[in-house]
């Protein structure tokens, strides 16, 4: 059901664009009690065709090389802190490359990016800001196909400088910001 939602918001959005980069929740985000919401600037040099959600639900590997990527090892460490539970720092600490493990943590998860084209390595937030502002409808939509339950919600800010785009995106209609546990963390 909500990827069908999900396909058809962004069949409407990417109507007017040259390149669009998916994202969304992983197969089991659904029925998780825990609702954990990562949420980040722009995706790194992909393709037109980029889909983030065949990614979690591949434990976030490379397609080419099958090597995990190199950003995932902290999103998959807290993203098993905050699903599972608390875990000691030996565990924590360890790079996990277990398929299996990956893609247990990673299809539990939502991920979405502000800006839905290609960047680069660093993100020019004034058009992150920008794009957020133009979107900011379809933006909604997206948070409200994740967050319109009574379930625990985890909203997980990815990067040095994500929390001002999304202040400033939600400066008006903050309530959604209020009734969400929100985490800043630069990466």
């Amino acid at each position: 059901q909500k990827f069908w939602k999900e396909n058809k918001l962004f069949e409407e959005w990417s109507k007017n664009r040259k390149k669009f980069a998916k994202d969304g929740a992983g197969k089991k985000f659904e029925s998780q009690k825990t609702k954990l919401i990562l949420i980040g600037k722009e995706t790194n040099k992909t393709g037109n065709n980029f889909d983030w959600r065949e990614y979690l639900d591949g434990g976030v590997f490379y397609k080419k090389t099958n090597k995990p990527f190199a950003t995932s090892y902290n999103l998959y460490r807290w993203a098993k802190f905050l699903l599972d539970g608390e875990i000691d720092f030996s565990k924590y600490s360890k790079i996990e490359r277990d398929k299996n493990k990956r893609v247990d943590i990673f299809s539990r998860v939502a991920f979405m990016n502000i800006k839905k084209e290609t960047g680069g390595s660093s993100a020019n937030c004034d058009t992150i800001i920008e794009t957020g502002i133009k979107d900011k409808e379809y933006l909604k939509q997206q948070l409200d196909l994740y967050t319109n339950n009574n379930d625990i919600k985890i909203l997980f800010l990815l990067g040095n400088g994500i929390y001002t785009p999304i202040k400033k995106l939600f400066k008006k209609n903050t309530q959604i910001l209020k009734e969400n546990i929100s985490i800043k963390v630069d990466l």
